[in-house]
């Protein structure tokens, strides 16, 4: 009997030498005819069901590889850019901007995130402000037109205008 590489275990199956002489299931193998996965036997060099994966061939859990944290950046007024250099070798599949808060300012503690999103406001026409959130192959950036960064303060809608000092600017990219 000729038989394809990697299926050499499996040889006599259907034949007189096999548990059965007739072409019934009884010539199916079981597992107890199968070496354990992950043995040299099992990752066979032929192209046969038994070329298969074990969890260390497999990559780590998880959605993403790769993650990147930029510094603080501190905040400032008028028209700004943030930006780091990610180094994910390629374009993220993910990113965002945040401002930190390290001084208790209007409701908001130390160590609070508030998330930066692109937008642009329109105060009646008199004073337009925008913000872009973006990132490339190489870099996560923020371009803020305007001197004004205001947010809802934490236990009421209103918006305030933030003590820049307060403040500092996170990037992060993910892949």
């Amino acid at each position: 009997m000729t038989t394809r590489p990697g299926l050499s275990m499996l040889a006599g199956l259907g034949s007189a030498a096999s548990r059965d002489s007739g072409s019934g299931p009884a010539d199916l193998p079981t597992n107890a005819d199968l070496p354990p996965l992950g043995t040299a036997a099992a990752k066979d060099t032929g192209t046969g069901p038994t070329d298969v994966p074990t969890n260390a061939d497999l990559p780590a859990p998880g959605v993403f590889t790769a993650f990147f944290e930029s510094p603080e950046i501190a905040v400032a007024t008028g028209d700004q850019v943030y930006e780091a250099d990610h180094g994910l070798a390629g374009a993220p599949k993910g990113w965002s901007a945040t401002l930190r808060c390290l001084t208790a300012d209007n409701g908001y503690m130390p160590g609070d995130e508030v998330r930066l999103d692109s937008h642009i406001l329109s105060f009646g026409g008199q004073d337009e402000a925008a913000v872009s959130v973006m990132a490339n192959a190489t870099k996560v950036r923020v371009n803020q037109d305007k001197a004004l960064v205001m947010m809802s303060g934490t236990g009421t809608p209103a918006p305030f205008t933030i003590t820049y000092a307060n403040w500092r600017v996170v990037l992060r990219a993910w892949r």
